[in-house]
């Protein structure tokens, strides 16, 4: 690694993120300019630590700030002859892109399906695998396929749990509730419901990023639900930490 002062600057920002301490863009902002003037190998895995927990965890949005500076790791990853190269810069760019509209979407599914590929090959981590799983159930569903989809999502919200992978439990959980309110069927929200406390009853309290997402997920249960003054109460507490992450649609 050429700069492990990128890196780990990178990682003070995640942490400062996940905390809800102020800062945290400019660690992220600066460790990705200190790795681009080093070596190809810490400037893609730094990007990657900016944006593979952030867009899933509804921190940072797949705009074309991002996109640009993704596109740039991915196009140097294909130049190196290197899987976790590759493979990090494809899961960042995949995840990004599943969190855009048609087309980008479905090139998205196909990049975290390579990645899945490789993890299967055992020339890349597999720790990720289930994620590209819960986003192409998620596709799934929306073309009406929700029999086949609904037990991938739970599928790999149970290994996430198993393995106490807490940011990627937030992350599945919220694709599995806004699919399950999709459909806004009184089995399938009371499913939501139950996903939301179980993951209310996982994370510590301290974890702010999670929390933000949890107030999120119970928005939108009290919208499906008709319930307006519990929407107002979850849109009111949400507030505060708007500055703390990119606008989303709450």
């Amino acid at each position: 690694m050429g700069s492990p002062l990128a890196a780990v600057t990178a990682l003070r920002g995640l942490a400062r993120c996940f905390l809800g301490h102020s800062g945290w863009r400019e660690d992220l902002d600066r460790a990705v300019a200190m790795a681009r003037a080093t070596d190809p190998l810490t400037h893609v895995l730094v990007v990657a630590y900016k944006y593979v927990p952030l867009i899933p965890g509804g921190a940072l949005v797949a705009d074309e700030t991002a996109m640009r500076e993704i596109d740039e790791a991915l196009k140097i990853a294909e130049k190196i002859s290197d899987d976790d190269t590759l493979g990090n810069a494809q899961m960042a760019i995949g995840l990004a892109l599943v969190h855009r509209q048609s087309p980008d979407c479905e090139r998205g599914l196909d990049m975290l399906e390579r990645v899945r590929e490789m993890a299967l090959q055992e020339r890349y981590s597999s720790l990720e695998m289930p994620l590209a799983d819960v986003y192409a159930a998620r596709e799934q569903a929306r073309r009406g396929d929700r029999r086949r989809a609904l037990p991938l999502m739970r599928d790999a919200i149970e290994v996430f749990f198993k393995r106490a992978q807490f940011p990627w439990c937030i992350a599945a959980t919220d694709v599995l509730v806004e699919t399950l309110l999709d459909n806004a069927a009184e089995s399938e929200i009371a499913e939501a419901r139950e996903a939301v406390d179980r993951l209310a009853a996982a994370i510590s309290d301290d974890f702010v990023l999670g929390e933000i997402m949890l107030l999120r997920m119970r928005a939108a249960l009290s919208c499906a639900q008709g319930d307006d003054v519990a929407y107002r109460d979850s849109s009111i507490a949400i507030a505060p930490w708007r500055n703390h992450v990119d606008s989303r649609d709450t």
